[in-house]
């Protein structure tokens, strides 16, 4: 056993499926105002197992992750034009933002890389490929775990049959090019074919946010019926009034054979 699967094994509860809340909109665009006040976000999503933060928040917050009872710290890695979705961006470039050996320095319990291929560019998508590589090859070398992403270059380009072969075929290359987990969108019905190619555990993200809490929940039933080990949900937790119990239920339906509706009962949600 080395580093990656000790710190990788501390972060998955052994129970149930992992709820991640993703906190690193900002490092991209200017994030949903309930993510403006990082220190307060943070708070409400004490419950979770892991919080996605960028480098800066981690350092800006390391008092909030030194707690015993907080959750697991993953850091994005690497830093990626994808994201940037009010800029128009549409060629899927990505660069390294923070070593692996920075973000242990920092209290990371694992790393986010994401990779972007079908860019429409054989260099561009062979760079994003070598860079994904190397910063697995360093984290590997310290015992880092790394999540990759298998993220489109231009988010909502695709149609569902084209975003099912993307995200089977990017999640596969992010498991041989040494990532541990894969976090990735739902492609509905034919989704446990992912979970059956990637050969590691698969996150499933949360996307735009849902317009009520019961589809957001009921999201994360479909999923972990799937096969799925985890959600990293962000606006679908954060921008809902009751962060906490959204959370909470989120946990529960983690277990599996819990229903969404079930759930937020059992946490005193409202019906809505």
């Amino acid at each position: 056993m080395n580093g990656v699967e000790v710190r990788f094994g501390r972060m998955m509860p052994a129970d149930r499926g992992l709820v991640m809340a993703a906190l690193d909109h900002g490092e991209f665009y200017l994030p949903p105002r309930e993510m403006w006040d990082v220190g307060a976000a943070l708070e409400s999503v004490k419950a979770a197992d892991a919080v996605l933060v960028s480098p800066g928040m981690a350092a800006h917050h390391s008092s909030y992750f030194s707690c015993s009872s907080a959750p697991h710290l993953v850091m994005r890695l690497n830093w990626s034009t994808s994201y940037c979705f009010t800029f128009g961006y549409g060629e899927g470039r990505s660069g390294p933002a923070v070593t692996p050996q920075h973000a242990l320095a920092l209290g990371a319990q694992a790393g986010m890389v994401a990779l972007q291929l079908k860019t429409g560019s054989e260099s561009n998508d062979r760079d994003n490929a070598l860079a994904f590589a190397h910063i697995v090859e360093e984290a590997q070398q310290v015992g880092l775990p790394i999540i990759g992403e298998a993220f489109p270059p231009r988010d909502g380009s695709m149609d569902p049959e084209e975003l099912h072969e993307y995200v089977a075929v990017t999640s596969r290359v992010c498991c041989e090019l040494g990532a541990v987990a894969v976090k990735t969108f739902y492609t509905g019905q034919r989704f446990g074919e992912v979970v059956a190619v990637a050969q590691v555990p698969v996150f499933v993200l949360g996307g735009q946010k849902c317009d009520t809490v019961m589809e957001a929940l009921k999201l994360a039933e479909k999923v972990f019926a799937a096969g799925a080990r985890g959600v990293v949900f962000g606006r679908n937790i954060l921008q809902h009034d009751r962060p906490a119990k959204v959370t909470e239920a989120l946990k529960l339906v983690s277990r599996g054979g819990v229903t969404a509706s079930d759930a937020w009962k059992e946490v005193g949600g409202e019906e809505r």
